[in-house]
This record gives C-alpha cells, sequence and structure tokens, in this order.
C-alpha cells in the first residue's frame, strides 16, 4: 500500500466530509484503510465484478484485511438494456462497445453542437447485418452521450465487425454539469431575444476577433441553458430529499444552491448577451413529466445523487477550476472563481447527501449505486461546445476550454477523485455505517 498525495482541495474537502482522514500509508476510515493502489481509470478490472470481492450485506460477514480492493459494480446488468417503442413492441437489445473507429462517413453531417457515439449489436440468431434486424427505435434509444441516454438520429451503419456484429453511428445530446432529466433525456430551453434572466455583464477586455466574441456568445448562451435547466433540477431533488425524509439542513443546502444555479444562469446570459453584443435568454423550459412517484422512489433518489451530483457535477466543477486557472481575463476569472466555490458546495451535498441515504437503503438498491461508481465514465458531460472556429488560447483567456483538454481532464478527475471518494463512501457504507436502532431501510 501507498500514501496517497491530496493535491485537489476538492478530494481532501470529499473525504474530510465522509469522515474518511489521511494517514501516511493511504486513506482511513476510523480503523479501516483504503487501497488507493487500484485507483484507476474507471474502466479498470478493479471495478468490475469479482467473487473475492467480499461484497456481502450480512452483519456478521467476516473483516477481511486493510488492503481490500472494493468492488464497485452492481451485480445486475440493467443498466445495459434498452426497452423501447410504444409498449407492444418491446425490445431488449445488449449494447456492445467496439475498439474500432467510427468510419469517416459518421461524422458527415452531424449538426453543431451534438455528440456521436458509436456502437454495435450483436444479429439476432439466423440474421446478419445486411438484414437490417435492429429497429431504428432501438438503435436510438441505446445512445449514451454522458448522463444522456437516447439519441436524436442515426448517422450511419450498420457496419460489419469481423466477428458479425452490427456497428451504428447515431447523435444526440451530451450531458452538462447536473441536467434537468426527463425520460433519461435532458430538457433545455431554447434562446430568445430576451434580458429577464441576465444581468449586466463585461468583460475586462472584449476580444477583438469577431470569430472569437461569436464562440464565446455561443458558448455562454449554451452554459445559460443549461445552468437555466438545473433550476429545475435542484428544485425536484428538494422535493426528492422530502420525499426520503433527509434532515431539514440538506433541504436548506439545497434551496441555497437552487439560488446559486439561478445566479449562474443569469451571469451566463449577460457574458452571452455582452459577446453578442444583443440581449440573450431563455424561453419556457418544459417540465411536464419531470416529476412522479417512480422518481421520489428511494432507489431513484439515490441514483440521481451518484450520477448528476457525486460524478458529473464533481467533474464539471473541476473542469471550471481549470477554466479559471487558465482564464486571463480579471472580470471572467472573478466570475469563475465565484462560481467554482458554490458549485464545490453543491459537490459536497451531494456526496453528504448520499452518505446518509446510502445506509437507509435495501440492498439491491445499494447495489445499484455501487453499480453507477462503476460505470462513472457513462455520467460524465464535457460542458457546452462551440463548433465556430476561433483561436484556442483567445477562448481560453475567457474560460472556454478545448473539448480535447476536457475529456482528458475528466479522466483525470474520475481517477484522482471520484473512484477514490466512491471507494470510501461504499466501503463506509458496507462496514461501519450503520441505521439509528429502531429505524428500518427505506423501501424502493
Amino acid at each position: 500500500m501507498r500514501s496517497i498525495e491530496v493535491n485537489d482541495p476538492l478530494l481532501g474537502r470529499l473525504l474530510a466530509a465522509l469522515g474518511v482522514t489521511l494517514t501516511g500509508a493511504g486513506l482511513a476510515c476510523g480503523e479501516r484503510h483504503l487501497d488507493v493502489d487500484s485507483v484507476g481509470s474507471p474502466s479498470d478490472e478493479s471495478l468490475t465484478p469479482s467473487a473475492e470481492s467480499g461484497d456481502s450485506d450480512d452483519e456478521n460477514a467476516e473483516e477481511t484485511d486493510e488492503s481490500e480492493k472494493f468492488d464497485l459494480a452492481s451485480d445486475g446488468d440493467d443498466d445495459e438494456k434498452y426497452d423501447v417503442g410504444d409498449g407492444t413492441d418491446e425490445c431488449e437489445l445488449e449494447r456492445l462497445e467496439t475498439e474500432e473507429e467510427a468510419p469517416d462517413e459518421c461524422w458527415w453531417d452531424i449538426p453543431e453542437h451534438k455528440h456521436l457515439d458509436y456502437f454495435c449489436f450483436a444479429p439476432p440468431s439466423g440474421t446478419d447485418c445486411h438484414d437490417e434486424p435492429h429497429t431504428d427505435e432501438c438503435i436510438i434509444e441505446a445512445y449514451v452521450g454522458g448522463l444522456i441516454q437516447g439519441g436524436d438520429a442515426i448517422n450511419c451503419g450498420p457496419f460489419v465487425e469481423d466477428n458479425g456484429d452490427c456497428c451504428y453511428g447515431v447523435y444526440g445530446s451530451w450531458g452538462i454539469g447536473r441536467p434537468f432529466l426527463v425520460g433519461g433525456r435532458a430538457r433545455l430551453a431554447r434562446t430568445q431575444p430576451d434580458s429577464n434572466w441576465s444581468v449586466p455583464m463585461r468583460p475586462s477586455r472584449t476580444p477583438q476577433d469577431p470569430m472569437v466574441r461569436r464562440a464565446l456568445a455561443d458558448v455562454w448562451t449554451r452554459q445559460g441553458l443549461s445552468e437555466h435547466a438545473s433550476v429545475a433540477a435542484f428544485s425536484r431533488f428538494i422535493l426528492q430529499l422530502l420525499a426520503v425524509g433527509a434532515p431539514a439542513h440538506f433541504v436548506e443546502q439545497a434551496q441555497v444552491a437552487l439560488r446559486d444555479e439561478i445566479e449562474h444562469a443569469r451571469v451566463s446570459f449577460g457574458l452571452a448577451s455582452a459577446y453578442a453584443e444583443r440581449p440573450l435568454g431563455p424561453t419556457r423550459l418544459d417540465v411536464s413529466g419531470g416529476l412522479d412517484s417512480a422518481m421520489l422512489a428511494p432507489v431513484v433518489v439515490a441514483k440521481s445523487l451518484a450520477t448528476e451530483g457525486c460524478i458529473a457535477e464533481t467533474v464539471s466543477s473541476q473542469l471550471l477550476v481549470a477554466a479559471r486557472d487558465r482564464c486571463t481575463d480579471p472580470q471572467i476569472k472573478t466570475i469563475l472563481a465565484r462560481i467554482v466555490e458554490q458549485e464545490m458546495n453543491h459537490v459536497l451535498l451531494a456526496w453528504r447527501a448520499l452518505a446518509w441515504l446510502l445506509p437507509r437503503l435495501q440492498p439491491d438498491a445499494r447495489a445499484v449505486v455501487r453499480g453507477v461508481f462503476a460505470r462513472a465514465h457513462d455520467y460524465v458531460g464535457l460542458g457546452p461546445v462551440t463548433s465556430i472556429e476561433a483561436e484556442a488560447s483567445l477562448l481560453a483567456d475567457h474560460g472556454y476550454l478545448s473539448h480535447a483538454f476536457r475529456s482528458e481532464y475528466s479522466r483525470h478527475v474520475l481517477r484522482q477523485v471520484v473512484v477514490p471518494a466512491a471507494r470510501a463512501l461504499l466501503g463506509g457504507d458496507r462496514r461501519e455505517r450503520q441505521l439509528p436502532p429502531g429505524m428500518r431501510p427505506l423501501g424502493g
């Protein structure tokens, strides 16, 4: 076992919030140490199901040695099944990943600001890819873009792998921060010429290049739409906390976070309007279907906390840190610094709330949360992307980092922050967190 260097202040804050302390030998939670040698990318073997994992909810289970590698994976594979259609034509397809690059034609004619997902299915017995055995609805529904499940359209395929699998390219939206998800799809308002959701803003140094101004207006508009949708997400989160009987201080902190998201939206639209030199704001947001009884189930609340808060928002907050540190415009840097601190508070709220909820869940619900963290990379959005070509260094001066940098840095955050914190959280859930006497686990 080796010691862990906590260079990122957020990881230290997360571990403190979870009751984990740092020792010279590694991470410790009470008398338990967590082996950090196995912390790697979310697809490492250390995060896959293992017969030796010792994952048991038996209160009398034997204690294992301190170098145990915790299994974060779920025993089930429900997240790999796709049930689509009108209820009369169900399809269950196992999505298969491929190491092959998407063919060039898959990248043709993708609308601006859309993400391409390239994946495969095995053809049903007695058929091959030339028979086009998979329905368009099932193929589109299998799309994954960060937190987003279900794409917009098929852009290419089927292409035949050497083993006979049929591969398709589907484009769709990409998750940003904490989105407002309804049925696995992100809801966003549209843009309109309106100043009601903005505050007057002015960068310290307005770029002279018109293409840079256009790109920055585009980026901050998209950021504003995302923040605007996060207001709805936190509104729902408050009701979910009440539904699972969360303590008052969690509800109070969620209300503060909601107020922060309103501020972030207004600042983002203010900057977008400044760069565009015209007022920009959101239209109405479709919230229909945004809250039903299923969304109040404890397992759904826990999964939402893990995906949207503990993973997506944790990564998003650190991308903002990188943008703040690279930014050279004093006004934008000050704005990003304030947003960073507020977003870190949102992240801490998510981890603390999940730590409170986990021991109150049934064992199968805790397994769902384990499965979420085992596939953490599936729940990461990289933030707004512009297709308007402009000099990258000038964009970075105003808080916009390239997609390539954000992709690489997100993997770093998953390895160095999310996975260690998840190990601490889930290890503590299994061994040390106990319900108060007389309290029963929450159903569902």
